[in-house]
Formats: structure tokens, sequence, C-alpha cells
């Protein structure tokens, strides 16, 4: 009678341990492989930390984001700079000889300047303020007027008839002009030359 109460006993004793271990989520059970005793973990619920962060972006991702952040805009300058028309700049007529054989022909011709601010605050200027800044680049041009007669005098000299009396000729000249004046000037830049007027005799 003894022993059976003793077994009832040991039995509730075991059936606490039990269940103990099962309430703080961890039981230990032998291992039939390795004849060890293997730890078992026993999941009571859903944890916060096993679930995945879906709010978190990926590293990849916030690379991505970070790249398109550093894209920048043109300035509104900027584009204005690229479509403005600039101002005319009349250079006056000119008589030079040209460098055939002889020296009987000459050219007669009207020179005009487009000039555009190489200043992108210039093209976004109340219109006063532009009208202004216009003038003060007309006086500095004024006085650098005798460096764009040099060049305009030696680039159209330096060119026979059969150079210039096409079309195709005077187009290179317009360009041979406008990059010659674009090396020497400090002050805003030409966009295009003119002639308004062009007579070989």
């Amino acid at each position: 009678m003894l022993g059976k109460i003793k077994g009832h006993a040991l039995l509730v004793l075991f059936i606490s341990l039990v269940l103990g271990l099962a309430a703080v989520g961890f039981l230990v059970v032998p291992s039939r492989l390795s004849g060890k005793m293997a730890p078992i973990q026993i999941t009571l619920g859903t944890s916060d930390e096993s679930a995945p962060d879906e709010a978190t972006p990926s590293e990849e991702t916030q690379t991505n984001n970070s790249e398109a952040k550093e894209v920048r805009v043109p300035s509104v300058a900027l584009e204005k700079e690229q479509e403005a028309e600039g101002f005319l700049y009349d250079t006056g007529d000119k008589i030079v000889n040209l460098a055939d054989p002889g020296g009987h022909r000459y050219l007669k011709i009207a020179v005009v300047l487009e000039i555009v601010p190489t200043d992108a605050e210039f093209y976004v200027l109340p219109s006063e303020a532009r009208e202004e800044a216009e003038g003060k680049i007309r006086e500095a041009l004024d006085e650098h007027r005798p460096i764009i007669e040099d060049i305009l005098t030696l680039k159209l000299s330096n060119k026979t008839f059969e150079e210039v009396f096409t079309v195709a000729g005077k187009e290179k000249l317009k360009q041979e002009l406008r990059d010659g004046l674009n090396t020497r000037l400090t002050v805003g830049k030409v966009k295009a030359v003119y002639f308004t007027e062009f007579v070989i005799q």
C-alpha cells in the first residue's frame, strides 16, 4: 500500500515537472539518434521578433532611392541661357582685300554679331535690370572693339574669292569668325554671325 502511494506521488511529481517545462516553452527528451538529451523548442505563440519586417526597405532599395535623389535637374537659368536669342551688336561696314594673287579683288562686308551673356543670372533678371546689364555688356564690347576689328580683318583678308563666293563658303566663314571672336572675348559669347552686306569686286 505504501509503495502504491509513493508511486502515485512520483507520477504526480513527474507530470508537474513536465508541465512546468512546457510552460516555459522548453522540453528535454532523449534523442534516438545520438543517445544524448536533445533540446526541443516548443513555440507557444507567434513572436514579433520572428515576423518579417515588411515596412523596412531592403538595402538595394535604399541604395536605389539614394541614387535617385542625387539626380540633378538643370536650373532654369541654364535652360534659358541655352535657348537665349541674345542681342545684336553691329560692327559696321568693312572693305578688305582678298587673298587672291595680285590683290585685285576686294570684299565689302557688313558684320553683325549676336551676343549672349555668359552669366546665367542674366536670364532670370527682371526686364529693367536685364536692360541695364545688357548696356554694360555693350560698353565692354565697345572697349574691346579694336580686338574685334583685328580678328575680323585678319580672317576676312585671308580668304580668296573661291573660298567665299558660294553659300557654303560664306557659312564656313561665319563659323570661323564666331570661333575666332569667342577665343578672345571675355565679355559675352558670340552665338551667331550675320552678313547684312556682302559684295566682292
